[in-house]
């Protein structure tokens, strides 16, 4: 009989920490993450992810074509990252979030390096055009309501609070165990066990230092440098953006912030 590769889920929101979590649990010895590590994804890949979106498959038979592709051993887990479109079927897997303060930031920063500049003057729609487009591409493959509900916004920060505080509510009610970026790049050990737990393979050592299987040419998804190693640089980079904006972001989410267990006492959100 023919062995069988499970198939687990990463189930997040953009600008969570997909990349950096996905490069840490493709490099261990039995796990093989098909798209949202390096930028260039293979058709191959691309088809695979389609099918497990479209047919709910909880696992492959190693003589599965993507299985023989690769090639994957009879031990392997398959591990995706679900993050655009809402899976309506159960699954195994895990949800990974981040502070609703440090994504807006990361949404807005994002499309600046895109070249719409001002960074933090405006906010209208027209200005943050390529942001409001992304947010009704992924609102399109989730539902016609968080459709609806993204188009009617006028500013992009009633927009990405509106997103924000959908997924992460349907993350939520996944009821999966739920990682938080803060968590990963403040004690990476400790949350890569746990993950490790839930995949059901053991700790290796060599996913804390997954940035040396890279160059500093070799670029990640969302413009992530695959060579740069876990640090907490980020955690306070929403400090340089504009208060008021911040106030606003933490009024509109701090609910659906505190299902996921964040707190506006710890150190990254302190003073908002």
């Amino acid at each position: 009989m023919s062995a069988r590769l499970p198939i687990f889920h990463l189930a997040s929101h953009a600008r969570a920490g997909e990349t950096l979590f996905l490069k840490l649990l493709n490099s261990h010895s039995r796990v093989c993450v098909p798209v949202q590590v390096e930028q260039e994804e293979s058709e191959i890949d691309k088809a695979f992810i389609a099918e497990v979106r479209d047919t709910g498959i909880r696992d492959i038979s190693i003589d599965h074509p993507y299985a023989q592709s690769k090639p994957l051993a009879s031990n392997s887990v398959i591990l995706i990252k679900q993050g655009i479109w809402l899976h309506k079927v159960p699954f195994n897997g895990i949800t990974l979030v981040r502070n609703p303060l440090s994504f807006v930031d990361s949404m807005m920063t994002y499309n600046t390096i895109e070249g719409f500049g001002g960074g933090w003057r405006k906010y209208g729609r027209k200005r943050y055009a390529k942001t409001f487009n992304r947010l009704l591409r992924w609102s399109e493959n989730m539902s016609d309501e968080l459709y609806n509900q993204i188009d009617s916004k006028n500013s992009v920060i009633d927009a990405l609070c509106c997103f924000y505080n959908s997924r992460v509510t349907t993350l939520k009610d996944y009821q999966k165990e739920i990682f938080r970026y803060e968590d990963i790049v403040n004690n990476p050990a400790r949350e890569l066990n746990r993950a490790c737990l839930i995949l059901d393979i053991d700790f290796e050592n060599g996913m804390l230092n997954a940035h040396q299987n890279y160059s500093e040419t070799d670029k990640g998804h969302g413009m992530n440098n695959l060579a740069r190693d876990i640090d907490t640089a980020s955690l306070n980079k929403w400090r340089q953006g504009d208060k008021r904006v911040f106030q606003k972001v933490k009024r509109a989410t701090i609910d659906t912030a505190k299902s996921v267990g964040y707190s506006y006492n710890e150190p990254y959100l302190v003073g908002v």
